[in-house]
């Protein structure tokens, strides 16, 4: 099994003006974060804008994925978001994806049903005995309003295949909770990147970024730091890219970040409805600090 630690990142989807996927700059995407370093590549996630990709389109990303790592001689983890709010469809979707190739699922908490803290704990167990892959959960509240108890958590970790959790809240409490009960081995992902060097210090093991899809180095030379007992150069290392982390998330995810993309030359800044083009004044700030990080 590949280890999914240190700098992940959560790739964007490139698209065509007629909102077509790009596959062209797809790969090119790719092979930047291989000759950059990083450490993992979660495709068709939150910010691969999963939500408007139909399952086709999901598994040739997929797909494309994994003959391109391959092609490059790499043995990074590619990491398939195969989670949604409908447990049948993800089983068919992580089923599919485990035929295919790929390393590890993400499962996203099941969003809108309102499910309890048992139908969770149930969902997830029917998709962790639906394939052999190792599997992280993914909890984000604040797009699913399905939160992922600390106790459910420990729960799932006992299931022999979860074998870690990407959490996107900004309770640095939570990984040092879960380590208290989960199973030896249970691997804690930041998904938050501003706080990506605290949850470090928490416990965690590394982070699935946004920032990572245009400062994949600087992203990864973090986690190498703090590895290496460089504390106070990882903070400062961090404390750099902070106003670039806040940057990513002035407008609803992948929305600045593909436009920071564009900017760089590596796609363009399509997204698909109901995202919206971003605000010229966030292209300005987004613009200055790319700018400052002499990004472009």
């Amino acid at each position: 099994m590949k280890a999914l630690t240190d700098s992940i990142v959560a790739l964007v989807t490139p698209f065509k003006e007629n909102l077509e996927i790009d596959y062209n700059a797809f790969v090119n995407l790719i092979k930047f974060h291989l000759q950059n370093g990083t450490s993992g590549i979660v495709v068709s996630g939150t910010t691969g804008e999963s939500a408007t990709l139909t399952s086709e389109e999901k598994l040739e990303l997929l797909k494309i994925t994994i003959d391109t790592v391959k092609k490059n001689n790499s043995s990074i983890p590619v990491v398939f978001n195969s989670g949604s709010n409908n447990t049948a469809s993800s089983i068919v979707l992580s089923k599919e994806a485990e035929k295919l190739g790929a390393d590890w699922l993400l499962l996203v908490a099941p969003y809108y049903n309102k499910p309890t803290q048992e139908g969770i704990y149930q969902h997830f167990k029917a998709i962790a005995q639906s394939v052999k892959l190792p599997i992280s959960l993914y909890n984000v509240p604040g797009r699913t309003s399905s939160d992922i108890s600390v106790e459910t958590v420990i729960r799932l970790s006992k299931i022999e295949n979860i074998l870690a959790i990407k959490d996107a809240t900004p309770f640095l409490n939570r990984p040092l909770e879960i380590a208290l009960g989960a199973k030896d081995g249970f691997n804690q992902l930041s998904g938050e990147d501003a706080t990506t060097l605290a949850y470090l210090a928490s416990g965690g093991r590394g982070a699935i970024s946004v920032t990572a899809n245009i400062a994949p180095k600087a992203c990864q030379e973090v986690h190498e730091l703090w590895k290496s007992g460089k504390l106070e150069q990882a903070l400062q290392n961090h404390l750099k890219l902070l106003p670039l982390h806040n940057a990513m998330f002035v407008e609803s995810n992948p929305v600045p970040v593909k436009y920071a993309l564009f900017l760089m030359g590596k796609c363009n800044y399509y997204v698909r409805q109901p995202l919206a083009e971003l605000s010229n004044s966030n292209k300005l700030l987004i613009k200055q600090v790319l700018q400052n990080l002499k990004l472009i």
